[in-house]
Order: structure tokens, then sequence, then C-alpha cells
């Protein structure tokens, strides 16, 4: 005789098994084979249509979500983003479009579709002209969709730009 789980049981097996594959998926920061059965996760082919990622050119400029200041992601090595350690020059201008230098710079990377970001803390120093800052490493260690926040902040001024790459495997 067979006995049937009751609706709650299945339901939470169910939930289980794919917060587990979605663990999966994620890997961590010194995996470089992750595999949840799909090819797209892995590669990062899956995110080459999604209409968020950016395709990189030198000198992307990003208005500030609040109006305050701009940023420009002047130059990446290498570029395009890849996965591993990269490097980026980006330069914070004011609302006049002068160079914004001084300022307390941060960028956040995260994968908006893993709910995670990576465990190396990009570093942030002043760069070799006026308003610009180097980052690195800033740590991509996995393929997919990853935003980069970039946030300025200089006395009362306080604004962020968000940039956007598929980072293929």
């Amino acid at each position: 005789m067979h006995r049937r789980l009751p609706p709650v049981t299945i339901a939470a097996l169910l939930s289980a098994a794919v917060s587990l594959s979605g663990l999966a998926a994620c890997g961590g920061d010194d995996d470089d084979s992750v595999d949840a059965g799909s090819g797209d996760l892995d590669s990062g082919i899956g995110c080459l249509e999604d209409p968020r990622a950016e395709t990189f050119v030198a000198n992307m400029e990003r208005d500030g979500m609040n109006g305050m200041l701009s940023f420009v992601l002047e130059a990446g090595d290498p570029a395009p983003p890849v996965k591993g350690n990269n490097t980026w020059t980006v330069q914070v201008r004011d609302s006049d479009a002068a160079p914004l230098s001084g300022a307390t710079v941060t960028v956040r990377p995260f994968m908006p579709d893993h709910g995670h970001g990576t465990s190396v803390v990009p570093q942030v120093t002043a760069g070799e002209g006026d308003g610009e800052y180097t980052v690195d490493p800033l740590y991509l260690f996995m393929p997919g969709l990853w935003e980069i926040t970039i946030t300025a902040e200089s006395g009362d001024v306080s604004d962020s730009a968000k940039f956007s790459f598929c980072i293929q495997g």
C-alpha cells in the first residue's frame, strides 16, 4: 500500500529542491566549474539577450539616480568586463559637468538574478586625472548579469549610477 504525502509536505519538498538548485547555480568564489544542469547559467549565454545588459564602450556615461552627479566609465581592463578580476577607470562629474576630485567613491557589484554580490570588496583610489578614480579589483567571479553600482559622496552631495553587463563564462 502506498501512502500519499499531504500537499503541504509536497510543496515543502519542491521548495527545498528549487532552493538547493539555485544555490548550486551560484557556486562559490573559487569554483570555476559551476554546473546547475544549464549551459546558460554556466556560460553567461542566458544574459546575452537580456535587455538589462549593456554593450561596453569606453566613456560610457550615466547620470546619477539623484540627478546630482554623472559617472563616466572611461576604460576597463580588460574591456569588455570578463569573469575574474577587472580594473575600471571612472570619472565623477558634478552637476556642471566639472570633474569631482576628493569624493568618497564606493563600488558594489551585484547579481540581481542570484541575489548576491562578491566577497572581494572593490578598492577605489584616486586616479591620474581630475575627478578620476581607479576601481581594482572589480572581481566578477561567475558568468551572468552583473550590476555594478558606483556611489560618490562629497560634502552634502551623494549620488549613484548603475552599469550592467553580461559576463561570459
